[in-house]
Protein backbone atom coordinates (compact mmCIF):
# COMPACT_ATOMS: atom_id res chain seq x y z
CA UNK A 1 0.00 0.00 0.00
CA UNK A 2 1.48 3.39 -1.13
CA UNK A 3 1.20 5.78 2.16
CA UNK A 4 2.96 8.64 0.54
CA UNK A 5 3.39 10.47 -2.36
CA UNK A 6 6.04 12.71 -1.68
CA UNK A 7 6.59 16.25 -3.44
CA UNK A 8 10.66 16.62 -4.21
CA UNK A 9 11.99 19.46 -6.27
CA UNK A 10 15.66 18.94 -7.45
CA UNK A 11 18.05 21.49 -8.56
CA UNK A 12 21.58 20.58 -9.84
CA UNK A 13 23.37 17.71 -11.36
CA UNK A 14 22.45 14.89 -10.47
CA UNK A 15 25.85 13.48 -10.32
CA UNK A 16 27.16 15.97 -8.04
CA UNK A 17 26.93 15.50 -4.02
CA UNK A 18 23.36 14.90 -3.00
CA UNK A 19 21.62 17.43 -0.60
CA UNK A 20 18.42 17.00 1.17
CA UNK A 21 16.34 19.78 2.32
CA UNK A 22 13.94 19.72 5.48
CA UNK A 23 11.42 22.91 6.29
CA UNK A 24 10.18 23.81 8.91
CA UNK A 25 6.29 24.13 10.11
CA UNK A 26 3.87 25.74 7.74
CA UNK A 27 6.73 25.81 5.75
CA UNK A 28 6.89 23.91 1.95
CA UNK A 29 9.81 23.47 -0.54
CA UNK A 30 9.62 26.93 -1.42
CA UNK A 31 11.55 28.04 1.49
CA UNK A 32 14.80 26.72 0.23
CA UNK A 33 14.40 28.64 -3.10
CA UNK A 34 17.45 31.05 -2.52
CA UNK A 35 19.55 28.60 -1.40
CA UNK A 36 19.32 25.77 -3.76
CA UNK A 37 20.50 28.80 -6.07
CA UNK A 38 23.67 29.48 -4.22
CA UNK A 39 24.27 25.53 -4.11
CA UNK A 40 23.24 23.69 -7.15
CA UNK A 41 26.28 24.63 -8.74
CA UNK A 42 28.08 22.04 -6.46
CA UNK A 43 25.29 19.82 -4.90
CA UNK A 44 22.32 18.05 -6.12
CA UNK A 45 19.51 20.19 -4.18
CA UNK A 46 16.72 18.19 -3.13
CA UNK A 47 13.89 20.20 -1.19
CA UNK A 48 10.92 17.58 0.13
CA UNK A 49 7.39 18.59 1.49
CA UNK A 50 6.71 16.58 5.07
CA UNK A 51 3.55 15.21 5.22
CA UNK A 52 0.82 18.30 6.14
CA UNK A 53 2.52 20.86 3.89
CA UNK A 54 2.92 21.90 0.09
CA UNK A 55 1.97 19.31 -2.30
CA UNK A 56 2.66 15.76 -0.84
CA UNK A 57 0.41 13.47 -0.58
CA UNK A 58 -0.56 11.29 2.49
CA UNK A 59 -2.66 8.21 2.28
CA UNK A 60 -5.14 6.55 4.53
CA UNK A 61 -4.08 7.09 8.08
CA UNK A 62 -3.34 9.72 10.39
CA UNK A 63 -0.25 8.05 12.04
CA UNK A 64 1.57 8.32 8.52
CA UNK A 65 2.22 12.11 10.17
CA UNK A 66 4.41 10.91 12.84
CA UNK A 67 7.68 11.50 13.03
CA UNK A 68 8.75 7.69 13.41
CA UNK A 69 6.75 6.70 10.56
CA UNK A 70 7.55 9.98 8.56
CA UNK A 71 11.49 8.93 8.92
CA UNK A 72 11.10 5.21 7.94
CA UNK A 73 9.49 6.81 5.04
CA UNK A 74 12.08 8.89 4.04
CA UNK A 75 14.88 6.42 4.62
CA UNK A 76 13.17 4.06 2.12
CA UNK A 77 13.49 7.08 -0.38
CA UNK A 78 16.74 7.94 0.54
CA UNK A 79 18.05 4.35 0.39
CA UNK A 80 16.29 3.71 -2.88
CA UNK A 81 18.40 7.03 -3.84
CA UNK A 82 21.61 4.50 -4.09
CA UNK A 83 24.25 6.25 -1.71
CA UNK A 84 24.73 8.42 1.01
CA UNK A 85 23.48 11.91 1.03
CA UNK A 86 23.81 14.89 3.56
CA UNK A 87 20.97 16.28 4.92
CA UNK A 88 20.06 19.84 6.26
CA UNK A 89 16.75 20.46 8.21
CA UNK A 90 15.07 23.88 10.12
CA UNK A 91 13.26 23.34 13.15
CA UNK A 92 10.44 20.91 12.57
CA UNK A 93 12.67 19.72 9.66
CA UNK A 94 15.85 19.86 12.38
CA UNK A 95 14.19 17.68 14.73
CA UNK A 96 13.31 14.75 11.47
CA UNK A 97 16.80 15.24 10.13
CA UNK A 98 18.04 14.38 13.95
CA UNK A 99 15.85 11.57 14.12
CA UNK A 100 17.23 10.14 10.92
CA UNK A 101 20.60 10.95 12.08
CA UNK A 102 20.04 8.96 15.44
CA UNK A 103 18.37 5.93 13.25
CA UNK A 104 19.32 5.69 10.14
CA UNK A 105 23.56 7.29 9.89
CA UNK A 106 24.35 5.02 7.78
CA UNK A 107 22.27 6.44 5.13
CA UNK A 108 24.00 9.81 5.88
CA UNK A 109 27.08 12.03 5.06
CA UNK A 110 26.59 14.45 7.59
CA UNK A 111 23.60 17.00 8.77
CA UNK A 112 23.31 20.37 9.80
CA UNK A 113 20.27 21.04 11.77
CA UNK A 114 18.81 24.36 12.05
CA UNK A 115 17.09 25.87 15.28
CA UNK A 116 16.04 22.86 15.90
CA UNK A 117 16.08 20.27 19.47
CA UNK A 118 16.37 16.91 20.64
CA UNK A 119 12.97 17.24 21.88
CA UNK A 120 11.27 17.95 25.43
CA UNK A 121 12.95 15.39 28.39
CA UNK A 122 10.36 15.13 31.20
CA UNK A 123 6.58 13.73 30.71
CA UNK A 124 5.01 16.77 32.12
CA UNK A 125 6.94 19.43 29.80
CA UNK A 126 5.84 16.88 26.70
CA UNK A 127 2.32 16.92 28.20
CA UNK A 128 1.96 20.51 28.79
CA UNK A 129 3.28 20.62 25.15
CA UNK A 130 0.72 18.39 23.21
CA UNK A 131 -1.93 20.69 25.12
CA UNK A 132 -0.92 24.10 23.88
CA UNK A 133 -0.28 22.36 20.63
CA UNK A 134 -3.96 21.22 20.41
CA UNK A 135 -4.78 24.24 21.50
CA UNK A 136 -2.82 25.40 18.19
CA UNK A 137 -4.26 23.14 15.92
CA UNK A 138 -7.74 23.59 16.95
CA UNK A 139 -7.42 27.84 16.26
CA UNK A 140 -5.76 26.52 12.70
CA UNK A 141 -9.00 24.43 12.31
CA UNK A 142 -11.23 27.30 13.74
CA UNK A 143 -10.14 30.49 12.40
CA UNK A 144 -8.86 32.44 9.09
CA UNK A 145 -5.19 31.40 8.26
CA UNK A 146 -4.10 34.69 7.48
CA UNK A 147 -5.36 35.55 10.65
CA UNK A 148 -3.18 32.75 12.39
CA UNK A 149 -0.05 33.59 10.23
CA UNK A 150 -0.59 37.43 11.43
CA UNK A 151 -0.34 36.35 14.91
CA UNK A 152 1.64 33.07 14.46
CA UNK A 153 4.69 36.14 13.60
CA UNK A 154 3.95 38.50 16.44
CA UNK A 155 5.54 35.89 18.81
CA UNK A 156 9.02 36.71 19.82
CA UNK A 157 10.62 33.52 18.33
CA UNK A 158 10.03 35.70 15.19
CA UNK A 159 11.18 39.61 16.30
CA UNK A 160 14.02 39.36 13.79
CA UNK A 161 11.85 38.28 11.04
CA UNK A 162 9.39 40.55 11.65
CA UNK A 163 11.70 43.20 11.64
CA UNK A 164 11.85 43.39 7.63
CA UNK A 165 8.23 43.61 6.60
CA UNK A 166 8.49 43.30 2.98
CA UNK A 167 10.43 39.49 3.51
CA UNK A 168 7.30 39.06 6.78
CA UNK A 169 4.67 39.56 4.02
CA UNK A 170 6.11 37.44 1.97
CA UNK A 171 7.04 34.38 4.05
CA UNK A 172 2.81 34.94 4.84
CA UNK A 173 1.49 35.24 1.73
CA UNK A 174 3.85 31.61 1.01
CA UNK A 175 2.32 30.13 4.25
CA UNK A 176 -1.11 31.30 3.16
CA UNK A 177 -1.00 28.87 0.30
CA UNK A 178 -0.91 25.45 2.96
CA UNK A 179 -4.15 23.76 4.03
CA UNK A 180 -4.93 24.35 7.71
CA UNK A 181 -6.01 21.09 8.43
CA UNK A 182 -2.56 19.18 6.87
CA UNK A 183 -1.30 22.00 9.77
CA UNK A 184 -3.27 20.71 12.25
CA UNK A 185 -2.92 16.91 12.01
CA UNK A 186 1.53 17.35 11.93
CA UNK A 187 0.92 19.74 14.87
CA UNK A 188 -0.80 16.64 16.78
CA UNK A 189 1.43 14.03 15.40
CA UNK A 190 4.62 15.52 14.81
CA UNK A 191 4.96 18.48 17.41
CA UNK A 192 7.97 18.55 19.92
CA UNK A 193 5.36 17.06 22.97
CA UNK A 194 4.55 13.89 20.87
CA UNK A 195 8.24 13.47 19.45
CA UNK A 196 9.74 10.36 20.95
CA UNK A 197 12.77 12.49 22.85
CA UNK A 198 16.10 11.72 21.64
CA UNK A 199 18.63 13.74 24.31
CA UNK A 200 19.58 10.34 25.38
CA UNK A 201 20.55 9.01 22.13
CA UNK A 202 22.50 12.19 21.30
CA UNK A 203 25.77 10.74 21.94
CA UNK A 204 25.60 7.65 20.08
CA UNK A 205 25.09 9.55 16.50
CA UNK A 206 27.87 8.20 14.24
CA UNK A 207 27.69 10.23 11.57
CA UNK A 208 28.74 14.19 11.45
CA UNK A 209 26.43 16.64 12.69
CA UNK A 210 26.64 20.35 13.32
CA UNK A 211 24.29 23.21 14.66
CA UNK A 212 23.35 26.60 12.92
CA UNK A 213 21.51 28.67 15.35
CA UNK A 214 21.03 32.61 15.37
CA UNK A 215 22.34 35.02 17.30
CA UNK A 216 19.10 36.59 18.34
CA UNK A 217 17.57 33.30 19.31
CA UNK A 218 18.79 33.31 22.68
CA UNK A 219 16.07 29.98 23.37
CA UNK A 220 17.61 27.86 20.99
CA UNK A 221 21.06 28.85 21.54
CA UNK A 222 20.88 27.31 24.77
CA UNK A 223 19.36 24.25 23.20
CA UNK A 224 22.75 24.32 21.07
CA UNK A 225 24.90 24.56 23.73
CA UNK A 226 23.11 21.97 25.95
CA UNK A 227 23.49 19.43 22.88
CA UNK A 228 26.85 19.91 22.71
CA UNK A 229 26.59 18.44 26.35
CA UNK A 230 25.52 15.62 25.57
CA UNK A 231 27.85 15.31 22.41
CA UNK A 232 31.37 17.07 22.36
CA UNK A 233 31.64 16.38 18.76
CA UNK A 234 28.93 18.40 17.28
CA UNK A 235 29.76 21.93 16.37
CA UNK A 236 27.60 25.33 16.79
CA UNK A 237 27.60 28.00 14.09
CA UNK A 238 25.81 31.20 15.10
CA UNK A 239 24.52 33.50 12.35
CA UNK A 240 25.10 37.32 13.63
CA UNK A 241 21.73 39.35 13.06
CA UNK A 242 19.43 36.31 12.65
CA UNK A 243 16.75 35.27 14.87
CA UNK A 244 14.81 31.97 14.68
CA UNK A 245 14.82 31.31 10.67
CA UNK A 246 18.33 31.92 9.79
CA UNK A 247 17.98 30.98 6.12
CA UNK A 248 15.23 33.07 5.65
CA UNK A 249 16.67 36.05 7.62
CA UNK A 250 20.36 35.97 6.54
CA UNK A 251 20.66 33.90 3.11
CA UNK A 252 23.95 34.23 1.96
CA UNK A 253 25.10 34.06 5.30
CA UNK A 254 23.60 30.78 6.08
CA UNK A 255 24.67 29.59 2.96
CA UNK A 256 28.04 30.33 3.71
CA UNK A 257 27.97 28.26 6.90
CA UNK A 258 26.19 25.23 5.61
CA UNK A 259 28.77 24.97 2.42
CA UNK A 260 31.88 24.85 4.90
CA UNK A 261 29.99 22.20 7.23
CA UNK A 262 29.30 20.46 4.54
CA UNK A 263 33.05 20.54 3.30
CA UNK A 264 33.76 19.58 6.68
CA UNK A 265 31.69 16.37 6.54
Amino acid sequence: MVEYQWHIVRRGDSTKPPLWLLHGFMGDVADWTEVMEHLEGDYYCCAVDLPGHGRTVTFDHENFFAMPRVADALAEVIEGFGRPISLAGYSMGGRLALYLAVHYPKLLNGVVIESGSPGLQGEQERRQRRLHDEALAERLESEPLEQFLTWWYSQPLFTTLAADKEQLQQVIARRGRQDPKGLALSLRMMGTGVQPPLWEKLASVSCPMHLIVGENDDKFRQIARRMTEHNSRLTTTIIEGAGHNTHEERPEAFTSALRRLLRKG
